[in-house]
């Protein structure tokens, strides 16, 4: 990333206006504030009662919905507006968790070491070799849990295979009709 006048900088969100600013005097077509007041800009009551007419009007609205498109769709609408991200923070590098894998499956089949001593080998082989983009214990944890997530998958796609067989073999009428 360059300075902050460069043509490649990313633009951020802007931060709320300071409580002074004339903007907290802004209000929305439903006559609310556009940005969300500070503790420090309106006393409690008036807060209370900010809150209770946003609820209020999205009561409102909800029944509107309800009656235009009917309750279940307008809940099912609602449950899918209100759902928030899957996680916060950073996304796992699946890349780096394949070559991770890749390495603990060679040393597994060319070592006579014991499984469950492997990660916290390979992990201070990593960190030797300069790979210190975090901990020793850190690569250890990620690679025992990616070893056990994989594993896991594995288990509920044989549990799979099975129920299906089995439903496949209950629906067979071949022997019946002999």
């Amino acid at each position: 990333m360059g300075s902050i006048f460069s043509p490649n900088r990313i633009d951020l969100e802007m931060p709320p206006p300071p409580h002074f600013d004339s903007r907290w005097k802004e209000k929305d077509q439903f006559g609310f504030p556009k940005y969300r007041p500070s503790l420090l800009s309106e006393w409690p009551v008036e807060r209370a009662t900010r809150i209770e007419s946003a609820k209020n009007l999205v009561a409102e609205s909800l029944k509107m919905l309800e009656t235009q498109i009917g309750v279940r769709e307008a809940r099912l609408f609602l449950r899918e507006l209100s759902k928030l991200p899957q996680s916060y923070g950073k996304k796992e590098d699946r890349s780096k968790t394949y070559q991770l894998l890749k390495m603990y499956d060679e040393r597994v089949t060319e070592s006579s070491e014991h499984i469950k001593a492997i990660p916290g080998r390979l992990a201070k082989e990593l960190w030797r070799r300069g790979a210190r983009f975090c901990t020793v214990e850190a690569y250890e944890k990620r690679i025992r849990r990616a070893v056990s997530e994989r594993e896991r998958g594995r288990k509920t796609e044989e549990e799979r295979g099975r129920r299906h067989s089995s439903l496949l073999s209950s629906a067979d009428t071949s022997k019946r009709d002999k």
